[in-house]
């Protein structure tokens, strides 16, 4: 009867019922990924021109959305580029695995890890973690980094956007 309807294993799987730690850790191995590429790299030029720049930072530097304590801790330890998803899951990345080397006050801005630290950015970037799950797993799905997070998602694609 109903036959485009996706089954109860499809829809546990589907990312959107990940719990936030997962979605995290997939957030740090995209980021991961994306970064040992060249940023003239065709896989990153697809994330950044094609899927994630316009529908993530939508024209915005990201670094204007941050709140100025965020930014402000950011060029302390290296430079980020407003203008690129990829910079921005660097940052995610890279507070996330600092997160105690925070100061207190950004500490309280980010919230608790990893439910508060995950909603602050997804808050403020609503399409961050999908845009980036749906890339990856087109572009990335076979790679051992990945394999575990589409097991089991390969007979239909319940993922739209």
């Amino acid at each position: 009867m109903y036959t485009n309807r996706p089954t109860a294993e499809e829809v546990e799987l589907h990312p959107f019922f990940w719990p936030d730690h997962k979605k995290l850790l997939f957030l740090k191995d995209a980021s991961d990924r994306l970064e040992i590429e060249k940023p003239t790299a065709p896989i990153v030029t697809r994330y950044e021109k094609d899927e994630a720049g316009p529908k993530i930072l939508q024209g915005r530097d990201w670094t204007k959305v941050l709140d100025k304590e965020l930014v402000e801790d950011l060029g302390k330890y290296r430079k980020y580029n407003g203008a690129t998803v990829r910079d921005l899951l660097r940052v995610i990345r890279n507070k996330s695995h600092h997160y105690r080397d925070l100061a207190p006050q950004v500490r309280k801005l980010l919230g608790t890890m990893p439910e508060g630290f995950l909603r602050y950015f997804l808050v403020k970037f609503p399409h961050l973690f999908i845009v980036t799950y749906a890339f990856i797993k087109r572009e990335c799905a076979r790679e051992p980094a990945f394999q575990s997070y589409f097991a089991g998602q390969e007979s239909r694609d319940i993922l739209t956007l």
